[in-house]
């Protein structure tokens, strides 16, 4: 082989390398890609519909009295302390707190003088409150 054939064939075949290293395909990651959502996928490229999302609620009551418990979502939180000149929101101390998938729950709660239930619904990054009086 001449050195004329020997460099033309490496340098056609480096030109064939370049080419063909750009048509790679990307992998295909299926996933959530809502950012927002409890089970986001930062990797995925494909949006699957399997975002869930979560928010919050908080309980608690306007007058003295004892401690209460709440049971929601099968979950179940304490009422420590009272509110009286404003209502707490979601996170704040002395108040039942929860993080649910988002619906609809039934709850139940009972202090020594009283005992309270029905239903709290739970929407998307939302927080819900829910005076017990």
């Amino acid at each position: 082989m001449t050195m004329k054939r020997i460099v033309l064939l490496l340098v056609l075949g480096g030109i064939m390398s370049i080419a063909g290293s750009g048509c790679r395909k990307e992998a295909t990651v299926y996933g959530c890609m809502d950012p927002s959502s409890a089970n986001y996928n930062p990797d995925a490229n494909v949006d699957n519909g399997t975002c869930q999302y979560t928010g919050s609620a908080v309980f608690w009551y306007n007058s003295t009295g004892t401690t209460a418990t709440v049971n929601v979502g099968g979950q179940t939180g304490y009422i420590t302390q009272y509110y009286s000149s404003y209502d707490p929101g979601c996170g704040s101390g002395g108040c039942a707190n929860f993080t649910l998938p988002t619906g609809t729950y039934s709850f139940y709660a009972s202090s020594t003088f009283s005992t309270w239930s029905g239903n709290v619904t739970i929407t998307k990054n939302g927080c819900s409150k829910m005076l017990l009086y």
